[in-house]
């Protein structure tokens, strides 16, 4: 085993969707123009956004292998049709103090929903604490200082488009590592959602 695949238990994790290249060069862009109208935040890196299911924090190998058996032991879900990214907002909001700026997911969220649920239940049962809100399906494209004072005043040509499709192809457990020079990601186990 190579360096690189090392492990060191608990670490930071999280389940999500990838996104295909095509989307995430769109996503790019979007950044692009935003940073070319003044929009000065701290954006993601385009190869790193993803479809967050569930931010599972700090996890040992017992969890793991918990959270690993659930998302092969998934039932198959109906993800026959892309979902369509457009639209850009902002948690909480984007007139008090918006703190995150996202691209929307349209479409139906319910197979969404009914996942994020069931690996929340498996990680609450694997002794997790979970986040009790709804699920919002979203991709994060930068978070925005503390400092700022709302409200976020976005391009209207940006703040309605379209970026492209979404299909949900796979779950993956992802390990992230924080630096100064910002997250990186590496795959842990992949659960393949088309086909299965």
């Amino acid at each position: 085993m190579s360096d690189s695949n090392l492990r060191f238990y608990p670490y930071r994790a999280f389940l999500a969707v990838p996104l295909p290249e095509a989307l995430r060069e769109e996503l790019g862009r979007l950044q692009k123009a935003l940073r070319h109208s003044g929009v000065a935040w701290r954006y993601a890196d385009p190869q790193h956004i993803h479809l967050t299911l569930l931010f599972l924090g700090d996890i040992d190998r017992a969890t793991e292998g918990a959270m690993t058996t659930t998302m092969d032991e998934l039932a198959s879900p109906d993800f026959s049709l892309p979902y369509p990214v457009e639209g850009l907002g902002a948690f909480p909001d984007l007139v008090e103090k918006p703190r995150v700026l996202w691209a929307g997911i349209g479409g139906n969220w319910a197979p969404l929903r009914h996942l994020h649920k069931t690996l929340a239940d498996a990680a609450r049962g694997a002794g997790l604490e979970v986040e009790k809100q709804p699920y919002h399906p979203h991709l994060t494209l930068a978070r925005i200082p503390k400092g700022f004072h709302g409200p976020l005043r976005l391009p209207e040509k940006l703040k309605g488009g379209f970026y492209g499709y979404l299909p949900i192809e796979k779950l993956v457990l992802f390990e992230s590592r924080l630096s100064p020079a910002g997250p990186s990601y590496r795959a842990v186990h992949e659960r393949v959602l088309t086909g299965s």
